[in-house]
């Protein structure tokens, strides 16, 4: 009796979900899954592509970091391939937690797998002040924090450090600039 109403207690959430769920045949006919739907109700919203999510406009203070962001370097590093390139993707800020993904990071001539990064997380700590941390999903591999302000489409980053070694160094200056 017990598993009876569990099953049918899921079927039940499950079909005021999804819209999809339909029991058994042979729980039909005698308790509440009868009013749920009807086999033709079914069908036509098994038939129906899924609904998909209205894209929302970004709100509040870190609405004008959504979107795709490449690191550069000032001057820009030699043309050998020596340098960092990172291209990040925020995909939304809530309060004031950032949140996104790497989609490409090459360290000199080596190249990562995006894959190889966990989900960008970051902080607006104030104003247009800003940390993102960008951490490998091996223990092993350094973090890298970025750390700058926000002005318009430029973040300029005051600190940029990976594991204990500091990239920014006197001379180089690094941006993170909105693609277009």
């Amino acid at each position: 009796m017990r598993t009876r109403i569990i099953g049918v207690t899921l079927a039940i959430l499950l079909t005021a979900t999804y819209g999809c769920v339909r029991p058994p045949e042979s729980d039909r006919g005698t308790d509440l899954l009868d009013t749920a739907a009807s086999p033709q109700d079914s069908a036509t919203r098994d038939s129906a592509p899924p609904p998909t999510l209205a894209a929302r406009p970004p709100q509040g203070p870190g609405e004008s970091l959504v979107g795709t962001w490449d690191l550069r370097r000032l001057p820009p590093a030699p043309p050998s391939g020596a340098g960092l390139r990172l291209t990040v993707r925020v995909d939304s800020v809530v309060d004031h937690r950032i949140l996104g993904r790497v989609t490409q990071y090459l360290a000199g001539n080596v190249g990562r797998d995006p894959e190889h990064f966990r989900p960008l997380d970051g902080q607006l700590t104030g104003g247009s002040d800003l940390v993102w941390v960008i951490t490998p999903r091996d223990p092993r591999s350094a973090s890298l924090r970025l750390a700058g302000a926000l002005a318009g489409d430029t973040i300029h980053l005051a600190s940029v450090t990976m594991g204990r070694d500091s990239l920014s160094r006197s001379g180089v200056r690094w941006v993170l600039v909105r693609e277009r």
